[in-house]
């Protein structure tokens, strides 16, 4: 006996989720000729990837919605290869892994917030390089460990 509810399914009895979108929904993506640090533009395929790879339970789910996002993003202007690559890392991720909830370690940081721009030195390097200056005072050391001040571009 199968029941079809939108984007959910019982099949025999059990529960069977696929990823569900409003019709009004228009996929509007960061387009890639913003003015964003390049990795955002690979991790967002990615990020879509292992959403759909968490929430399809079915395989046949997954392919017909990895078909449909992939298309919504190249037509948004991500390169296909790109895209494909993206969706081929996170297809290698098994989906148990997706599903596990990470306890992140809590630790100090401190974002050093900047403009983006793209014509800018690498911000992150320039922290690193000048590092020492506050490691050198004991109490500022404490207070900014190794790898605790982290750009953040607004």
């Amino acid at each position: 006996m199968t029941i079809k509810f939108h984007k959910l399914a019982i099949i025999d009895g059990f529960i069977k989720t696929d990823v569900y979108s409003k019709p009004t929904d228009s996929h509007l993506y960061l387009p890639p000729s913003s003015c964003h640090p390049k990795h955002v533009f690979k991790a967002i395929p990615f990020g879509v990837a292992t959403r759909l790879k968490r929430n399809c339970l079915e395989e046949i789910f997954l392919a017909e919605r990895t078909a449909e996002y992939k298309r919504y993003l190249v037509n948004r202007g991500y390169p296909s290869k790109l895209v494909s690559d993206q969706f081929s890392k996170a297809s290698a991720i098994p989906r148990n892994d997706l599903l596990k909830t990470c306890g992140k370690e809590t630790k100090k940081l401190f974002p050093f917030v900047i403009t983006f721009n793209p014509n800018l030195p690498d911000v992150g390097n320039i922290v690193r390089k000048h590092l020492f200056i506050l490691q050198s005072n004991p109490k500022l050391k404490e207070l900014f460990p190794r790898n605790s001040i982290i750009p953040s571009f607004r």
